[in-house]
């Protein structure tokens, strides 16, 4: 290509009459697109701020939202400490033990709602008088230990 095409068809140049004409072109494009495909945009842009909804409130029952029940439930569990009275021997030995299911209504009954399938204890049911510390299971990335002291009835 040579002489006044090649001058005038440089979109480099700002001297260039073709610049305007392919600018223009593009913007009426794509207000045709958009005039045409209407129905399709006000769609798309309702599931956008559908899903941006999603992300920020969580329905129940999803996986973000467990994540997020069990985020708040660990911040109430943090600095609690949970007391069981159970009836123990002289020295201190347990008549029968304290297992999940008993430190789960313990917590219920506290006021923190917990399942029996969330309390992990690493060495086996609670046997005697004192301090332990037990694991709470919250959900896949979230685990809290909490401290359960076992005192005597009287």
């Amino acid at each position: 290509m040579g002489g006044s095409w090649e001058a005038d068809l440089n979109v480099a140049s700002s001297e260039s009459p073709y610049l305007a004409f392919v600018v223009g072109l593009h913007v009426a494009t794509a207000i045709a697109l958009l005039i045409y495909f209407w129905r399709d945009w006000v769609r798309i842009v309702r599931g956008f701020f559908s899903s941006i909804g999603h992300v920020i409130r969580p329905a129940a029952g999803t996986s973000r939202w467990q994540l997020q029940s069990a985020d708040e439930r660990a911040a109430a569990m943090k600095d609690f400490k949970l007391t069981v009275q159970a009836k123990a021997g002289t020295e201190g030995k347990l008549y029968g033990s304290i297992g999940t299911s008993d430190i789960a209504e313990a917590l219920t009954r506290a006021g923190l709602r917990t399942e029996r399938s969330e309390v992990r204890l690493p060495s086996g049911p609670l046997r005697m008088l004192g301090e332990h510390v037990v694991s709470l299971h919250l959900h896949a990335d979230i685990d809290v230990p909490l401290h359960v002291s076992i005192i005597a009835e009287e």
